[in-house]
């Protein structure tokens, strides 16, 4: 059990995050620090009119002309530089106080991790023996819930895999127009039929590949019939259009019988039907399995 005091520290350490604003005033220091080299700037001009009037005073042979009104114009700047100067030390000052304070709470919260670790091993080398006897128990009987679990989980992925319907990812619909992009026809007719069951989705997966290539395909949904797989057809004179739907489409779907010809005029038709399972294994569907030895082991445990 961790003290109070370590809790509530680790808590305030993983609420604030003390290196952001730490990395804050950082930033804010330097900005100070610029404001400072500015008023240094502007302070330039009259200590160099200054640094002149010396030379002329103790150097009689010397001269030189600064208009007074350059004069003023320093004496300006300077008072304008001392303001900044003033400004950014307080500004320095500030920040340094803040990155001192922010440093010791990160300080802090380094010991308060420390500690934690140095509390829960001792926890932890105390109850190791416990903990060994509890993981040898755990592991004979993950071993064999293990053993029992993988052929049902085994049965469930092949049916899943079986029962799944056919789709298109996004990545697989990209490839398909980008693989057609080139060839695309929007003058060619085309067409998509699909069943009103989930082969209308993949119809749909497909039409919006195909609209991507650049064609100008029609979706159609007549509910009253039904076809299985999906397959691509159409008149003599659009050959070029179909075989270049069909190998693209192939790399993807499984292409469903021959490829039909149409009649001269016809669009070219891509049919998405549903997905034919054929019949399913018995041991898929099986029912309660049953009991062996690995069964009565469990009971036992």
């Amino acid at each position: 059990m961790l003290p109070s005091e370590l809790i509530a520290k680790l808590g305030e350490c993983a609420i604030t995050n003390f290196s952001a604003a730490r990395d804050g005033w950082f930033d804010k220091q330097t900005v100070f620090s610029g404001i400072v080299i500015a008023g240094l700037v502007f302070e330039g001009p009259e200590l160099i009119h200054e640094l002149l009037a010396i030379a002329q005073k103790n150097f009689p042979s010397f001269r030189y002309v600064f208009p007074d009104a350059l004069v003023e114009y320093a004496k300006i700047g300077a008072f304008v530089g001392w303001i900044l100067i003033i400004a950014g030390l307080l500004g320095e000052m500030k920040a340094s106080s803040r990155i001192v304070d922010l440093s010791a709470h990160i300080q802090e919260c380094s010991d308060a991790k420390v500690t934690k670790a140095t509390l829960e091993a001792g926890d932890a080398a105390t109850s190791a023996s416990l903990a060994r006897r509890e993981a040898a128990r755990a592991k004979d009987n993950a071993d064999v819930a293990a053993k029992l679990a993988a052929d049902e989980r085994s049965k469930r992925i092949k049916l899943a895999n079986l029962l799944n319907p056919r789709s298109l990812n996004e990545q697989e619909r990209k490839e398909i127009a980008d693989e057609l992009r080139p060839v695309a026809n929007p003058d060619v007719k085309v067409e998509i039929f699909t069943t009103s069951g989930n082969g209308l989705r993949l119809g749909i997966l497909i039409w919006n590949a195909l609209k991507d290539a650049g064609y100008n395909p029609i979706l159609q949904n007549p509910s009253t019939e039904v076809w299985y797989e999906t397959n691509v057809g159409g008149p003599i004179e659009s050959r070029a259009t179909v075989e270049a739907i069909s190998k693209a489409l192939n790399k993807k779907l499984p292409l469903f019988g021959l490829t039909p010809t149409l009649p001269r005029g016809s669009p070219v038709r891509v049919t998405v039907g549903e997905k034919m399972i054929g019949a399913i294994p018995a041991e898929l569907l099986s029912g309660t399995p049953k009991r062996t030895k690995e069964h009565r082991i469990a009971d036992r445990k």
